[in-house]
């Protein structure tokens, strides 16, 4: 494990009702965007929609990042860690907003490329 895993159970649960509760603990954390929809999670990160997919990377010297600009993910839970790929199904068909991209997303670790 690398030095991301080093938040204890307690913490990563006090940082989660602290984004939930759109607090900000210690000037650590914000919720981006508008923010409808749910919050997800993996073992290090939080995903959400802020507009666009916004990804909090909760080891020390994480902090907020958009993961990409040209899409908004669906209004529900649309954001889905699993197996190491971040991804996101197309869920915004039916809706308004002027985002150019309608299409399902897979992002992976620039490590796992090399």
């Amino acid at each position: 494990m690398g030095a991301k895993s080093k938040l204890g159970v307690s913490e990563r649960r006090e940082i989660v009702l602290s984004l939930l509760r759109r607090e900000e603990p210690a000037g650590m954390l914000a919720r981006r965007g508008h923010g409808c929809g749910g919050v997800s999670a993996s073992a290090q990160c939080l995903f959400w929609r802020g507009v666009n997919p916004w990804m909090y990377d909760l080891g020390p010297g994480g902090g907020p990042t958009r993961l990409t600009e040209v899409m908004c993910p669906g209004c529900w839970i649309n954001i889905i860690p699993a197996g190491g790929l971040v991804l996101i199904p197309e869920a915004s068909s039916g809706c308004t907003c002027g985002f150019s991209v309608q299409t399902s997303m897979a992002f992976i670790p620039e490590e796992a490329l090399n």
